[in-house]
């Protein structure tokens, strides 16, 4: 969210609060059942409601027919207000993946009476697992290239020696992306790691060109690709929304600053 007077989390919790209806692709979105998990904790159901027909029998006359209703499918979502994460239950019947759902629920927020008071924009990205990316930058046998993608600043716990700088250059400069690339014979992957999980902990990507052995091809290797989960059977009392908070916080935690992999 930028160019906000308020805090974003301020922002953040207000929207959520308005419980806002907005048309999107021929439907309407809406949130609802909004309720405190904790004071950093917003749990809220997010749905589409739209007109459905299906094929009934006519007890009366004996014939078939087509009765339209209001379909409203909806799934959860938990929100870390100070952190700006959320978690977002997949529902294939509101779309195809979970970063449509987000993308629909950044449409939604960006339509409350907070977000045009505070000019504010929001955007939603998935959080992608390093692990995979970084074990392959350290068991190479060379990185020549590593290249780091960026948006304007939002989380406050971003990488301060180096995308931070950048981030704050977009703003600057009234971008919306940009990316840096740094070449070499050998980079060194400790670097390189420090922006990985940052970048995946913004939901950015990372990039590298590596060589498996000395004599082989460089091949290209991607951070996106392998989106953060977490599972939990039920959210239906407060304990186990608790529960994923207390989750959701430990995972994102371990994204952003563990330098072991699993």
């Amino acid at each position: 969210m930028f160019t906000a007077e308020s805090s974003p989390p301020d922002i953040l919790r207000a929207a959520i609060l308005e419980k806002p209806t907005a048309q999107s692709l021929g439907a309407q979105w809406h949130i609802g059942n909004v309720e405190y998990v904790n004071t950093d904790a917003l749990y809220f159901a997010l749905g589409r409601i739209a007109r459905s027909r299906v094929p009934v029998l006519d007890n009366a006359t004996g014939n078939f027919a087509d009765t339209e209703f209001d379909s409203a499918p909806y799934t959860h979502v938990l929100i870390d207000i100070s952190r700006e994460i959320a978690a977002i239950a997949h529902k294939s019947s509101l779309a195809p993946d979970v970063t449509a759902i987000a993308r629909q629920l950044a449409r939604l927020l960006a339509e409350t009476k907070a977000a045009r008071r505070e000019k504010a924009a929001f955007s939603a990205s998935a959080i992608s697992r390093p692990d995979q990316f970084i074990r392959e930058l350290r068991a190479a046998y060379a990185v020549s290239s590593f290249t780091v993608y960026f948006t304007r600043p939002n989380p406050i716990d971003v990488d301060g020696d180096f995308l931070q700088p950048m981030e704050r250059l977009t703003q600057a400069a009234n971008g919306t992306v940009g990316s840096t690339t740094i070449r070499g014979q050998a980079l060194d992957p400790e670097p390189l790691t420090q922006l990985t999980r940052s970048a995946a902990a913004t939901g950015d990507n990372a990039s590298a060109r590596i060589r498996t052995e000395a004599k082989a091809r460089p091949v290209k290797r991607s951070l996106l690709g392998d989106t953060a989960k977490i599972t939990q059977e039920s959210l239906d009392t407060r304990d186990e929304r608790q529960t994923l908070f207390e989750r959701l916080r430990s995972t994102y935690a371990r994204i952003r600053d563990d330098r072991e992999t699993a």
